[in-house]
């Protein structure tokens, strides 16, 4: 699954701009966490812009301090960087205080509800958000990108924006130390190949 634009009715392609602060939080996500973002999008099957969006929304504002990012409880009890709850999660509280154990968690998750949302980002999001299947949800009216999730009614948009700007930073690119490393084995390789058949 590769990571895709995805347009919002009416409005285009959304995305938040270099001039928005909450642009910065997500720069130092990407900075704080890039390799972990990395890893758990890749065991998913997830674009890293979509891991990297919902750990910027649920907890950008904390981004410039990764120390308490990762620390991080909420008043309803979620948990670090993706902001998990303990209670549904084989995890235990302390070991989602543990920025790999956490994005691995939240990505999971994500998956979880990508799949149960048939990969519609934005119910997914939103199911995420609420811990709920909104497809089965009374406060959502199914329709191409209208989205009425009560009190979380802007969640999916602001993943959606979030997304966008973070393919435009080139976090779903492949990681270019691998691509080096591949490079040079591949590199070593077809020299000693080269050597073998003109000695």
């Amino acid at each position: 699954m590769r990571g895709e634009r995805i347009e919002v009715e009416n409005e285009g392609f959304p995305e938040v701009q270099p001039d928005d602060l909450r642009y910065q939080h997500l720069l130092h996500n990407w900075n704080n966490w890039a390799p972990l973002f990395r890893t758990a999008a890749r065991r998913y099957g997830l674009p890293v812009s979509w891991v990297l969006a919902v750990a910027t929304i649920e907890t950008g504002l904390w981004s410039s301090k990764p120390a308490q990012q990762e620390k991080i409880v909420s008043p309803a009890g979620a948990v670090g960087i993706m902001q998990i709850m303990p209670q549904f999660q084989p995890e235990t509280h302390e070991q989602l205080q543990d920025a790999a154990t956490n994005i691995n968690a939240g990505a999971r998750i994500l998956r979880e509800q990508l799949d149960r949302s048939g990969g519609n980002l934005p119910y997914a999001v939103a199911a995420y958000n609420s811990g709920t299947n909104p497809l089965q949800n009374n406060g959502c009216r199914v329709g191409r990108n209208e989205w009425n999730f009560r009190a979380d009614h802007n969640y999916p948009r602001q993943v959606i924006e979030y997304n966008h700007a973070a393919i435009r930073l080139g976090v779903n690119a492949p990681n270019p130390t691998t691509m080096m490393v591949w490079g040079g084995i591949i590199g070593a390789t077809a020299a000693v190949f080269l050597r073998t058949i003109n000695p």
